[in-house]
């Protein structure tokens, strides 16, 4: 908005250049002095420190400018507010009113729609947000200049293989480097956040090695790291605690069990949890009539891995909400394996719903193994509807290691995320994806819609941490959290979805969902119902 208010002064500067030339000696001396005193004042007070955004929108900065003064819009756009993002939206490139994905746009007490601070300004003292303002303090990994983060590049390795990355769709290290390099440079260029620039060091872990994650914590406790950004090498794991008692700000790219995360607050951040998604793939299921017998429901098969047995335990007790419990319910506990679940294991679970008269299955932490189990159905010639949650479980739907498409034909998906929206006819990408796009465009990298979800996730990742640290009370990890739940909302671009940080203690999004549908006329998922609809976990 930097242009509005020049126009605003570009007529009375000229009237006053005018009445300076024909003005008596005398006025224009003592009128002059005050005059340009006055207008001093005035460009001081008026003229922000932003620019206005690539995207065509209201400016994108955090409040953060360059030590010389020089203007900066930062990565990690967010809208201040309590409000931010409670609202759920509707169409499929829609995000809640009031959320900063409603560009320029604020949610007042009233509920009413305002027209509101920049894209990362904070609506109660946007003219402090609009100068370079850091918080009090300062943790390891940061100096006058610079804030030190470690990024973590997924290599999946079996059984000491080389990189397995594309077998499970996920982006080659080179390429989550390449999205997450660009998101930086945006930021730094910028100006940084809180005064100073990002500096990132890059760490390889591989998930399927419990003793390489571990290793990996103790060498960014070593690089005396700040905070740490993963995109996904502790999916499976635990060990992610390592970083919370290193005093170390864990920054997940995925799901995270909220037993953890609440007894490492304020430690651990993540896109979501799992007992989320998996409450919203249940009493989601509900909602459409998944377990209805007008639409051939007898017999519930849940498949599931134990390795959080608390998630396990909320699950079966949400299926008896739900009214699925006691004959309606059958069981196969696939364990905790480092990997995948056996074949013996798939076909004993295929045997046993086939034998039990299982019309209808959903499961818990299987995304590695559904490619295995419908395959088998498949060749078994056993047919069950499918209601999943999208626990990553659609990026993979795509990897080589895919289920078997006539299997998932038709199935239902719940989702906490944007996933789907790329193969969805008439999908419009939001401000926060088309943010996303130009920044790696920049760099010559496809749009999100075009590349694996790391992609999007390097832009959500990063701008989730640049909210935290913005709004933070003081320049420590144990001060994030409070960060992010001042910021309100973070507005994430795909495949990452609406979300409203304000509650206590929230430190994860997914507090919205929606549904997908699996189709053979494109092997891929779509989203059949728009909105996004608050979560009730």
């Amino acid at each position: 908005m930097v242009w509005q208010m020049e126009e605003r002064l570009v007529t009375p500067f000229q009237e006053f250049r005018l009445w300076l030339r024909r003005a008596p000696g005398p006025e224009r001396a003592a009128a002059g002095v005050a005059a340009v005193l006055a207008l001093a004042v005035l460009v001081w007070e008026l003229v922000p420190t932003t620019q206005p955004s690539s995207t065509g929108g209201y400016p994108t900065s955090l409040g953060v400018t360059s030590s010389s003064g020089n203007s900066a819009s930062s990565a990690g756009a967010t809208a201040g507010g309590a409000g931010g993002g409670t609202a759920p939206p509707s169409g499929a490139g829609a995000v809640p009113p009031g959320s900063a994905g409603a560009v320029g746009s604020t949610r007042g007490s009233t509920g009413g729609l305002a027209r509101g601070p920049a894209l990362g300004a904070t609506a109660p003292n946007q003219q402090a947000a609009s100068r370079c303002s850091s918080p009090s303090g300062g943790g390891k990994g940061v100096t006058s200049t610079e804030i030190k983060i470690a990024i973590i590049l997924v290599d999946i390795n079996v059984a000491g293989s080389s990189s397995a990355n594309g077998v499970f769709h996920v982006a080659s290290t080179s390429q989550q480097k390449a999205y997450y390099n660009a998101v930086l440079d945006d930021v730094n260029s910028s100006g940084g956040v809180a005064c100073r620039k990002l500096a990132a060091q890059f760490f390889s872990a591989n998930p399927a090695d419990s003793s390489n994650l571990q290793q990996t914590c103790l060498d960014i406790v070593q690089a005396g790291s700040f905070a740490v950004l993963d995109p996904g090498a502790y999916a499976q794991s635990t060990l992610m605690s390592c970083y919370a008692q290193n005093q170390i700000a864990y920054f997940g790219g995925y799901l995270l069990p909220d037993s953890l995360r609440k007894r490492f607050y304020p430690y651990l951040f993540e896109f979501n949890t799992f007992d989320r998604i998996y409450h919203d793939t249940v009493f989601g299921l509900k909602s459409r009539g998944f377990f209805d017998p007008a639409n051939g429901f007898r017999k519930l098969g849940f498949l599931y891995e134990s390795c959080f047995p608390d998630v396990v335990a909320k699950e079966l007790d949400w299926l008896r909400q739900v009214g699925i419990s006691g004959s309606q319910l059958v069981t196969y506990d696939d364990g905790c394996p480092s990997t995948f679940p056996s074949p013996s294991d798939d076909q004993q679970a295929v045997l046993k719903f086939q034998q039990a008269g299982v019309t209808h299955i959903t499961d818990l932490g299987l995304i590695g193994n559904i490619g295995n189990f419908t395959n088998i159905a498949q060749r078994q010639g056993y047919h069950p509807k499918y209601g999943l949650p999208d626990d990553e479980l659609v990026p993979g739907t795509y990897g080589s290691t895919h289920p078997d498409y006539q299997q998932l034909n038709g199935a239902i998906a719940i989702t906490n995320n944007r996933d789907g929206e790329n193969t969805t006819p008439g999908a419009r990408p939001t401000a926060g994806t088309a943010r996303c796009d130009a920044i790696l465009a920049k760099h010559g990298l496809a749009p999100t819609y075009k590349q694996p979800d790391a992609a999007g996730n390097a832009c959500d990742h990063v701008w989730m941490f640049v909210a935290a640290v913005s709004h933070a009370p003081a320049l420590r990890p144990d001060a994030l959290a409070a960060g992010l739940q001042s910021a309100g909302s973070v507005e994430w671009g795909y495949p990452q979805a609406p979300t409203s940080f304000t509650g206590a203690g929230v430190t994860t999004g997914g507090q919205f969902y929606r549904t997908l549908q699996f189709t053979t006329a494109c092997n891929c998922w779509r989203v059949i119902d728009p909105t996004f609809r608050p979560s009730k976990y």
